[in-house]
């Protein structure tokens, strides 16, 4: 992600300022990190669960700035017993600046059995991408308007997700992957009888890699903990699911 340089620019020592901002970047990088870890460990009365999410996206450009994407998504649940849900994700974007893009995406979740309820989104996201030395950081932040099925009213949400990327080494196919991200829920509302008020509503630590197949197609295995914040008296839940996703890129 980060830019070539003309030899003479090597030739010359790197800018102080550069420097400081590149360390800054990864020292905030690694305490969103920390916090995310710490909220999930202090959580009490949890419940937990091991999960499966397999999804595969295609994505790129098709005509100037202009980008789509498509998403699929497969997910068990109760130890990887049960399926739980598809989802659909399909996305359109404007490519802003070399580091920044905006996106309009659409959602629709089918639950299998009736496990969870019937959900459909839209959503308003911006991403920048901000190289800091072998690191590459994503951050992203999205606006969402959720219409869930026996929710008394639309329910707005907020995520900002924070994704670092290196290389395992200089040319290599694979690269290690740490990201974290945060949903807060902006409006109270009512399921059932059941209310969930405002407020932090889950976050998420991820670990994995990535390997490069092709030019155009990568394989994504990871580790995802899932922490969600349930409203009185409902116990909290700590979910650890294995992913796998394949991305194409055209």
């Amino acid at each position: 992600m980060t830019e070539e340089s003309s030899p003479a620019a090597h030739s010359r020592p790197p800018d102080p300022l550069f420097c400081y901002c590149r360390r800054a970047s990864v020292t905030a990088a690694a305490a969103v990190l920390a916090a995310a870890v710490w909220v999930q460990a202090a959580a009490a009365q949890t419940t937990n669960d091991t999960q499966l999410w397999l999804s595969a996206n295609t994505q790129g450009s098709i005509r100037g700035p202009y980008r789509v994407s498509l998403e699929l998504h497969g997910r068990w649940r109760d130890d990887m017993r049960h399926f739980e849900r598809t989802v659909a994700r399909l996305q359109g974007g404007r490519t802003v600046t070399k580091h920044l893009t905006a996106w309009f995406g659409f959602e629709e979740n089918w639950p299998f059995e009736g496990r969870i309820p019937e959900e459909r989104r839209l959503w308003q996201q911006v991403i920048v991408i901000q190289p800091a030395g072998i690191w590459a950081l994503s951050h992203r932040a999205r606006l969402e308007e959720r219409y869930v099925d026996g929710v008394d009213r639309m329910v707005p949400r907020l995520r900002y997700s924070l994704r670092a990327t290196r290389p395992l080494h200089a040319k290599s196919a694979w690269a290690a992957v740490l990201a974290t991200e945060f949903f807060f829920q902006l409006r109270d509302v009512v399921r059932g009888s059941q209310p969930y008020p405002a407020g932090l509503d889950r976050d998420r630590v991820q670990a994995g890699v990535s390997r490069r197949l092709t030019h155009a197609v990568s394989v994504e295995p990871s580790y995802l903990l899932q922490f969600i914040n349930s409203p009185t008296p409902l116990p909290n839940r700590r979910e650890h699911i294995l992913q796998l996703q394949i991305a194409h890129r055209f």
